[in-house]
């Protein structure tokens, strides 16, 4: 069975829900954003950035300068890091975190 919600705030009651209804197993939570790609789009535009001022660099290493870029490649996730609270409360809890959202790029450059 899988359930979705987007009320954190509820996600220990739900767990409650589940085990009082008979489930002798709770697994396999996981969280995730409701919309990334604004995310992900900011962190790969920063890695190209990033990408771009090293291959500059390298370059003026070399005595020479970027004359064009050949190719570009990305990589992106996004990992949200929450989990299951001591057991104190009422309900199961659930404890709040953060979302690691992260790019890379590989830039192939053509040097002058």
């Amino acid at each position: 069975m899988r359930v979705v919600t987007l009320d954190l705030s509820i996600t220990g009651k739900l767990i409650d829900a589940a085990n009082q209804a008979g489930a002798n197993s709770v697994s396999s939570l996981s969280f995730g954003l409701q919309d990334p790609e604004p995310l992900v789009l900011q962190a790969l535009a920063q890695a190209t950035k990033q990408a771009l001022a090293h291959a500059n660099s390298i370059a003026a290493g070399l005595g020479g300068k970027i004359a064009s870029v050949i190719s570009a490649q990305e990589g992106s996730s996004y990992a949200p890091t929450l989990g299951l609270g001591a057991p104190t409360a009422a309900t199961t809890p659930v404890v709040s975190g953060t979302v690691t959202v992260s790019a890379s790029v590989t830039v192939l450059a053509a040097l002058q």
